[in-house]
């Protein structure tokens, strides 16, 4: 069996109608630069491991089903230029402090909806009224 970590930098699946939840496997690729899961009906929160993967520089999880809080653990992701959760309507809370302090370093594209969007949300200038 192949080794996926050595050969998977970019997993996009966008538009593919992919249901359920983000495998958790996924978070164990760390060899990825960019994951593109937008456009799907994947459901459930979103894994904390994706925090793990420090070579990520594109995460969007854009148009799904969504759920839960955005995890703190995506603020330790220091190369991560390209953030899209917008258009899940069921994502709760607000958006860490620590995703914010990533906007003082590379990230420059955060997409998020309106409801995690609050006014404690430092780093949130626009959102997405859905």
């Amino acid at each position: 069996m192949c080794n996926l970590n050595v050969l998977l930098d970019v997993l996009s699946l966008e538009f593919n109608t992919l249901e359920g939840m983000i495998p958790k496997s996924i978070t164990s690729i760390s060899t990825l630069s960019a994951i593109n899961l937008g456009s799907n009906i994947l459901t459930g929160s979103i894994p904390m491991g994706f925090g793990q993967l420090s070579k990520l520089v594109f995460l969007l999880l854009d148009d799904n089903d969504l759920s839960g809080n955005v995890p703190t653990e995506l603020g330790k992701l220091k190369s991560l230029e390209h953030l899209h959760l917008d258009l899940n309507e069921k994502l709760t809370g607000e958006i860490p402090p620590e995703i914010c302090n990533l906007t003082e370093g590379g990230l420059s594209d955060l997409r998020v909806d309106c409801q995690i969007c609050t006014s404690s949300s430092r780093c949130c200038s626009e959102c997405n009224k859905q």
